[in-house]
C-alpha cells in the first residue's frame, strides 16, 4: 500500500512539473536582447573590443531568431510570452508578425536595442537619471561609459 501510494505521489508530482515545464526557447528573448545590448557596449568598450562584440552579436541575433521563431510557430505560450517579453520587444514583435520572418524581427529589435544603448553611452545623465541629449560626452568618457555598462551587465559571462 506504501509503495503504491509513494508511486502515485511521484508520479502526480511528474505530472504536475511537466505541466508546468517552459519551453527553453522563451527565455531566448532575454538572452538576445541582452547579447545585443553587450555588443554594442563592447564595440566601444577599450576593454573588450570587436572581436567581443562580434561575438555578442552573433549570440543575440541567434538567440532572437529562435525566439521568433518558436514564437511564430506556436512554441511559446501566451503566459510564457507575457513573463519574459517586455512591453518595447512586444510592440516591435507584434508589429512584424504574420507576414514577416523571424530575421526581420531580429532586425528590428536589433536596431531599438542599438539606438538606446548607444543613447546610453554617448550622452551625459540629467539630474534625474534620464539622458541629455545636449549634452554629449567625448571619446575617453565614451570609452568609459561603454567600459561600465560592459562591466555592470556581466557581458564576458552571456554565452
Amino acid at each position: 500500500m506504501k509503495r503504491s501510494l509513494c508511486l502515485s505521489s511521484i508520479l502526480a508530482s511528474l505530472f504536475i512539473l511537466s505541466a508546468n515545464a517552459e519551453s527553453p526557447k522563451a527565455r531566448l528573448v532575454e538572452k538576445g536582447v541582452s547579447a545585443f545590448e553587450c555588443s554594442v557596449a563592447a564595440a566601444m568598450a577599450p576593454m573588450a573590443g570587436h572581436q567581443e562584440s562580434n561575438r555578442l552579436f552573433m549570440l543575440g541575433y541567434n538567440s532572437l531568431v529562435s525566439f521568433a521563431d518558436a514564437l511564430y510557430s506556436g512554441e511559446i505560450s501566451e503566459a510564457e510570452y507575457d513573463k519574459y517579453v517586455t512591453l518595447h520587444i512586444s510592440l516591435l514583435l507584434s508589429k512584424t508578425q504574420g507576414d514577416t520572418s523571424a530575421t526581420f524581427a531580429t532586425g528590428r529589435i536589433y536596431q531599438h536595442v542599438l539606438s538606446y544603448t548607444s543613447d546610453r553611452i554617448f550622452y551625459a545623465r540629467n539630474k534625474t537619471g534620464g539622458i541629455d541629449r545636449d549634452k554629449p560626452l567625448n571619446d575617453e568618457q565614451i570609452g568609459e561609459m561603454a567600459n561600465q555598462l560592459y562591466s555592470e551587465a556581466n557581458c564576458s559571462l552571456i554565452d
